[in-house]
């Protein structure tokens, strides 16, 4: 893989990868959540704030 270059490349898939895909290099993926999966993680902390939770316990980074 060495065409003279000076400097490597990094490479970032957005929503991550398909477990088939063979790239001879390491890559950074990124998975979003989907908007289920962001409806679902609000209603629970909602029920958990309803039963007295602390809401700096219910922090979630997405």
């Amino acid at each position: 893989m060495d065409a003279g270059l000076l400097q490597k490349v990094a490479l970032i898939a957005y929503d991550g990868l398909p477990a088939h895909s063979l790239i001879p290099c390491e890559v950074t993926p990124i998975i979003q959540a989907t908007k289920e999966q962001v409806g679902k993680q609000i209603a629970q902390m909602t029920m958990a704030l309803i039963s007295g939770e602390s809401p700096a316990r219910l922090q979630v980074l997405w």
